[in-house]
């Protein structure tokens, strides 16, 4: 299969999954069957020491969205050896804020479940590397944690839950990132009570700042988020709220690509990947599953999660498409 063109876009590069149509109708979706392009390395190829890599990033409001929706790109970019980030927006603390009922806060185990998540694909790699690190780092002023292990770096920033409907916890006074974005707070401020953000832009540069400092001197990059037109998927507040953070976070900086993941939506949509991705997504869900249950929480890797599994569906957003 030869790389298609998408109206915008360019050719994809060798990293990112083919969608299965030509069209370059860009309002409607186009989905992908089996597995991603082979890059030099192979499909489920090992990163010799010394190859090129290439950064892609993940920005996702909670710990196992990308698992769910984008597991498939996510574990060939990190088994092929590129620098792949994650960027949790929310704590996905469901109300809880710092506390919860297990061993340890839920937030937390959510958080220590995605770093399980990541570790499968990021064994893949044959390569050397530095001992992981779990720290504060200064982004913009505020302390933020950040993990790094292997080629994988993980920043949680542990805002607030939104709820699906955006409206908030009264736990969390009603904080989220929706009503932060209209103004309906004036504030929002991490559960940890660490830092907050008096204005949405501050929560935009934040991670604009993060994608250059990762970015590095790479020059095209790919930014994996929610699609944000309700049309198109009709979601959870924070999922829509992590699209549009992204795409206006990340416009400015100039070659970045944007792919714009369907969510909830796709269970009712055909399946459309095959057989090992498809282990591969369910054994990184596994993975965060098991650590909230050795934590005292529950599981979510229930009939109502494992229909997303089979399922990924993207469009790239068009480099002309009007910021949301």
């Amino acid at each position: 299969m030869t790389p298609c063109s998408i109206a915008g876009s360019g050719p994809l590069p060798a990293n990112r999954p083919e969608p299965c149509s030509q069209t370059t109708v860009l309002s409607s979706f186009q989905g992908f069957v089996g597995r991603a392009l082979a890059s030099a390395v192979g499909v489920f190829g090992i990163l010799a020491a010394g190859a090129a890599q290439s950064s892609v990033f993940y920005v996702v409001p909670h710990q196992d969205d990308w698992q769910l929706f984008m597991g498939q790109n996510a574990y060939d970019d990190a088994a092929a050896g590129n620098k792949v980030v994650f960027i949790y927006l929310t704590a996905g603390d469901a109300g809880f804020r710092a506390g919860g009922y297990g061993s340890i806060p839920y937030y937390r185990a959510r958080e220590e479940g995605a770093k399980d998540s990541t570790r499968l694909p990021a064994a893949m790699v044959q390569q050397q590397f530095p001992a992981e690190k779990w720290e504060r780092v200064l982004v913009l002023g505020r302390r933020i944690m950040r993990w790094e292990n292997r080629n994988t770096v993980s920043y949680f920033l542990r805002l607030p839950d939104g709820a699906p409907n955006g409206a908030g916890f009264e736990s969390n006074f009603g904080q989220s990132l929706e009503r932060f974005r209209l103004g309906f707070v004036s504030t929002i401020q991490s559960v940890d009570g660490v830092f907050q953000f008096r204005r949405y832009r501050e929560l935009q540069d934040t991670i604009k700042e993060i994608i250059r400092v990762e970015r590095g001197s790479q020059g095209e990059v790919w930014l994996n988020t929610h699609e944000y037109d309700t049309g198109l998927n009709p979601t959870h507040s924070d999922h829509r709220e992590a699209g549009i953070l992204c795409v206006r976070a990340g416009v400015s900086l100039g070659g970045v690509n944007f792919a714009l993941w369907q969510d909830y939506i796709t269970a009712e949509m055909p399946q459309n990947i095959g057989t090992r991705p498809l282990i591969h997504k369910a054994g990184m869900l596994g993975a965060l599953n098991a650590t909230l249950l050795r934590t005292g929480y529950w599981t979510t890797f229930e009939p109502g999660h494992q229909d997303w599994l089979p399922r990924n569906y993207f469009r790239i957003r068009g480099r002309n498409e009007l910021l949301p």
